[in-house]
């Protein structure tokens, strides 16, 4: 009928109630010839709004088509008819939620001002409860603000809160910098909607002081301070790196927000080109520090009240930007065997940073600490301070210390440059060849016989190649089985995208289902077979994890994880965790598959990375949780 341009026929069908699938096709067939250019259809569908007999669905199906009819202005004019425009305007609060949706989308391209208490009377009703009746409200007023802005800005201060989140979130769509209007509103959540608009879209245009300016203000959530934060951090004032100490300094913010301040203020001078907030790609030049000093100084107090982790970070960040005052309070830290060794830890190396005269002593004290990475740390700088005593000291640690003191002190005597360090470290390689050396420091000789890489150590790391059997591609990778750092790990498997490994194994309740779920894998195997299926993993594949690969008949080649099978259908998950059904009977070939895990995976990863994951992997030791996922077939 569109073909043969049967208009009247069409008309005809779309006027009678009791054939509902003939009238529906041709009410679609209608809008087909309306967007051929026969605009004077769209009165004519029109004017079907207003007939008693028209079923809720077929007068849904009209407003969709005139919505998506009326696109350009010609159309617009030519839709006149003032009484179906009222009609549309009336079904916006109809009580068939699919016609309330379709009549405000429909809206978007033929309304005016005069629709707009309709579209926030529609907001008013529903709450917030529905995001699409929201949505479509929320484009019907964008789209009409985008032809009369004045006339939109007036509904600012609606009523309703749920009306002027139509508003706010329409300005948004539309870039409008009249969006900071919303940040002085007395509902909490319209004002975090407004912050979330300029910050994460982002809207340039808006004015960031204003965002900035909210700083001083009390009772803010977590959400909209980290955003008050960020645009503070982005203004780069002298003010707002003092409105950042001062909130780095609240002792009545939660952690995470004054951290984040303290980070913002670390960053001031290098920011990072990934946005604080949403982590997207907005760079941004380097700010003036020639002010920070002072802003920071007065509020260090405050900031060292904190936690052990926020007292570690203000420690870096005095240190960073060279306040002097800072140093008694640092030694006073690093001396104080309640708190944290992480944050005793960062004071004394603030103290080597600002070049403190009472870092020797420091060190000093910090040689018998009770803490092992502090006793670590103090030998590091007793190298640089006193290379003859550091010496020794770090010769008793590779003797008598913890893991974390002997790897610690290897890599301190690859830095030395000294004859006496480099026998050292000559011994301990002899022993590794000999096989007397514990697992967990195995891999930090080699390295730090490569780092020095003088002849007589370069003798000795080719006889330990030699030693290496040339078949076996786990020899060289023995030394990673222990000593590695699980929080490192966890980072390589959760977040280095080279690797991918969360995409397809599963660790409580996070991460995909191609691979077996290793929330306790920790408890099920040893360390050699984690070892293995990194960096052999077609040695042993997991049962029930077996991949397959299927020739079929029409010339395609199909590789999956085998899940199950029945007599006519052959089920695969594939790399992206998707089900795939293949006929049995189009079947070509099949045979058993390789691995899904990459075969050079260790490609992507350094000895020292494996001995991270292996590490990481090891700790896992909790039962899975049943994963909520759904598999699209």
């Amino acid at each position: 009928l569109v073909r043969n341009n049967a208009v009247d026929a069409l008309k005809k069908l779309a006027s009678q109630s009791d054939k509902l699938q003939p009238r529906r096709h041709a009410i679609w067939a209608l809008g087909q010839l309306i967007r051929k250019g026969d605009l004077q259809l769209l009165n004519t569908l029109g004017d079907l709004l207003t007939q008693s007999n028209l079923d809720t669905e077929s007068r849904a199906q009209v407003l969709k088509v005139l919505g998506d009819s009326v696109t350009n202005s010609q159309a617009s004019k030519q839709f006149a008819n003032t009484k179906v425009i009222k009609h549309i305007t009336k079904l916006v609060m109809d009580k068939s939620p699919r016609v309330q949706f379709f009549a405000a989308l429909a809206l978007a391209n033929i309304g005016g001002p005069e629709q707009i208490p309709s579209l926030l009377s529609l907001l008013d009703q529903n709450q917030d409860l529905d995001p699409m009746i929201r949505h479509a409200a929320v484009m019907g007023l964008a789209e009409i603000g985008k032809r009369h802005p004045k006339e939109l800005l007036d509904y600012r201060n609606h009523a309703s809160r749920y009306g002027r989140l139509g508003v706010l979130l329409a300005l948004r769509r539309l870039q409008s910098p009249e969006i900071v209007h919303f940040l002085q509103d007395a509902e909490p959540h319209l004002v975090l909607e407004a912050a979330r608009a300029i910050n994460d879209v982002p809207m340039e245009s808006a004015d960031q002081s204003q965002l900035a300016g909210l700083i001083n203000r009390p009772g803010l959530s977590d959400p909209l301070l980290r955003r008050v934060i960020n645009a503070n951090f982005r203004l780069g004032t002298r003010q707002a790196a003092e409105s950042l100490a001062e909130l780095a300094a609240d002792s009545h913010l939660s952690d995470p927000i004054r951290l984040e301040a303290i980070g913002a203020l670390q960053e001031w001078d290098n920011p990072s080109p990934i946005d604080r907030v949403t982590g997207r790609w907005r760079p941004l030049k380097p700010h003036s520090t020639e002010f920070l000093a002072a802003a920071i100084r007065p509020q260090l107090g405050g900031m060292f009240t904190g936690s052990d982790k926020i007292r570690a970070m203000s420690a870096k960040l005095a240190a960073k930007y060279g306040i002097q005052e800072v140093a008694p309070v640092l030694v006073k830290l690093v001396n104080d065997t309640s708190r944290d060794e992480t944050s005793r830890v960062a004071a004394l190396t603030a103290l080597d940073q600002l070049r403190s005269n009472q870092l020797a002593r420091a060190v000093e004290n910090s040689l018998n600490a009770d803490g092992p990475s502090l006793r670590a740390e103090a030998r590091r700088l007793l190298a640089k301070q006193n290379p003859t005593k550091a010496l020794e000291a770090l010769k008793t640690a590779m003797e008598t210390g913890e893991t974390i003191e002997r790897q610690s002190a290897l890599s301190v005597l690859a830095s030395m440059n000294k004859p006496e360090a480099d026998a050292i470290l000559s011994t301990w390689l002899e022993r590794l060849i000999k096989k007397n050396v514990d697992p967990e420091i195995q891999l930090d000789i080699l390295e730090a016989a490569k780092d020095r890489n003088t002849p007589e150590l370069a003798r000795l790391l080719k006889t330990y190649e030699v030693s290496l059997s040339p078949t076996d591609p786990l020899a060289a990778f023995q030394v990673a089985l222990a000593g590695g750092n699980p929080q490192r790990g966890e980072e390589i498997f959760f977040g280095r995208s080279e690797v991918s490994c969360r995409r397809c194994h599963m660790i409580k309740g996070s991460g995909g289902e191609v691979g077996p779920d290793l929330s306790d894998i920790g408890l099920k195997k040893k360390r050699d077979y984690l070892l293995e299926s990194i960096v052999d993993p077609n040695k042993q594949i997991a049962k029930g994890f077996e991949s397959v690969l299927v020739a079929t008949a029409d010339g395609q080649v199909i590789h999956g994880v085998f899940k199950s099978e029945d007599e006519t259908t052959l089920r695969l998950m594939n790399k992206d965790g998707g089900i795939v059904l293949i006929p049995k009977d189009e079947i070509d070939d099949r045979a058993v598959g390789k691995s899904g895990m990459p075969s050079d995976l260790v490609k992507y990863l350094t000895k020292s990375d494996v001995r991270d994951l292996v590490e990481y992997l090891s700790t896992l030791k909790t039962p899975p949780t049943k994963a909520k996922s759904e598999h699209k077939e």
